[in-house]
C-alpha cells in the first residue's frame, strides 16, 4: 500500500503489533517498537526511502491482546469480501508470531513512559543505520 501511496504522504501514523496463534483464531497486541512481528523495520525504511523528510509519527499505545476468533464462522460476517490471499498473509504473521507477555501491574504512567522510551531508542537507532537525521 505504501507503494501506491508515498507521492501523497505528508506524515505517518505507525505503530508496531504482534500477532500469534491462539485456539480462537489469533492473538493480536499493539506493542513497543521493535517488539512485533508484524515487519516494522522493513516498513520504516520502505516509507524513509519512498517518502523523504515526511515526518514519522509513532503511536505507541501497549494493549492488552485481543482475540480475533476467525475459527467461528460468525466472525466472517464483517469481512466477506476479504481475499483468501489477504487472509493468507495474516495468517503467515500468526504462525510466526508467539505470544506478547501480560502488561506488568504497577504504575500505569511510569509504564507507559518505559514503553514510549524503550520505542523511541528502538526507532533512533533504526534510523541512525539508514543515516536519517532525527530528533
Amino acid at each position: 500500500m505504501l507503494e501506491t501511496l508515498a507521492p501523497y504522504v505528508l506524515t505517518s501514523h505507525t505503530r508496531d503489533s504482534a500477532v500469534w496463534n491462539v485456539p480462537e483464531g489469533a492473538g493480536v497486541a499493539w506493542t513497543r517498537m521493535g517488539e512485533g512481528n508484524v515487519g516494522i523495520d522493513a516498513y520504516i525504511r520502505s516509507f524513509i526511502e519512498r517518502c523523504p523528510g515526511r515526518t514519522l509519527s509513532l503511536e505507541i499505545i501497549v494493549l492488552p491482546a485481543r482475540i480475533m476468533a476467525y475459527r467461528d464462522t460468525t466472525f466472517w460476517d464483517a469481512y466477506r469480501h476479504t481475499p483468501a490471499w489477504e487472509f493468507l498473509r495474516f495468517q503467515a504473521l500468526a504462525d510466526s508470531g508467539r505470544p506478547v507477555a501480560a502488561l506488568p501491574a504497577g504504575d500505569p504512567i511510569a509504564r507507559e513512559r518505559e514503553d514510549v522510551e524503550k520505542s523511541l531508542r528502538w526507532t533512533k537507532d533504526l534510523l541512525a543505520t539508514l543515516n536519517v537525521p532525527h530528533s
